[in-house]
């Protein structure tokens, strides 16, 4: 009896700890793996959202210069 509650403890043991040691292998390696795919994910969509960011800037600068060229253009017709 003692001897069998012994090895069932040692099992769980083993176990508890065969699985918390897989655990964290299992999290490195997704949590590199997820870090990568963050990573490229974040590439991307920053890319993607720098393209949008520069085309909006770019619109707007185009029009502010637009603007300030038309107001330069309005205040020496007035002279």
């Amino acid at each position: 009896k003692v001897e069998e509650t012994m090895d069932e403890k040692v099992e769980e043991t083993m176990d508890e700890k065969v699985e918390e040691t897989m655990d964290e292998k299992v999290e490195e390696t997704v949590g590199e793996k997820v870090e990568e795919t963050m990573d490229e994910k974040v590439e991307e969509t920053v890319g993607e959202k720098v393209e949008e960011t520069v085309d909006e800037k770019v619109e707007e600068t185009v029009e502010k210069t637009v603007d300030e060229k038309t107001s330069d253009e309005k205040k020496s017709d007035d002279s």
